[in-house]
């Protein structure tokens, strides 16, 4: 009966332990984490302060594309091609270049991708109404071609940006893919 009793109160001890600890960090998720604004410390629309980590659906690690295209590279019109890209910053917004054989691409961010973060491709003449989670996606090959849809996927790495697209269309009806690495 002794031994019951030790046993019974040992369990009882560990099960408050546990739960004691479990509410204690538990992480409060406010109803700003999930309004489309950047507010409340958030250091994203909707993540990062009092919301879930930024990146791969809050998990706070790299977000992963769906194709894995060669490091600075773009496939256009069925031509594969190396891209020399570089970034700069232009009336509040940040722009990566690529530059191909054939072809020259340009994403044009609001803002300098701080995070990594999966962008919804806009398409706003000259990202001018663009938001915060949007960038814009154009081509240039004797014409500028700009893209329909689709996402851009941002990953921070070593403090350069990573920026990778799969198949967007593009308003020519052709589609592009690549990934450009830049500071």
């Amino acid at each position: 009966m002794k031994k019951y009793l030790i046993s019974t109160l040992i369990f009882f001890a560990a099960v408050t332990t546990v739960i004691v600890y479990y509410s204690c960090t538990k992480v409060v998720v406010t109803e700003t984490c999930f309004d489309k604004i950047m507010n409340n410390g958030e250091t994203d629309v909707d993540c990062g302060g009092p919301c879930k980590r930024c990146g791969a659906g809050g998990s706070g690690g790299p977000v992963i594309p769906p194709c894995t295209p060669t490091a600075n590279t773009m496939n256009f019109n069925s031509q594969n091609m190396t891209l020399y890209s570089g970034g700069s910053s232009s009336s509040g917004q940040y722009v990566i270049t690529g530059n191909g054989s054939n072809a020259d691409i340009r994403i044009t961010f609001n803002n300098k991708p701080t995070v990594d973060k999966v962008y919804t491709i806009s398409t706003s003449p000259y990202c001018s109404s663009a938001s915060a989670s949007e960038c814009c996606l154009e081509v240039t090959q004797f014409n500028q071609y700009g893209a329909q849809s689709g996402s851009v996927y941002v990953n921070i790495v070593g403090g350069n940006i990573v920026a990778t697209f799969c198949n967007i269309p593009l308003s020519s009806g052709l589609t592009v893919t690549g990934n450009m690495t830049c500071p």
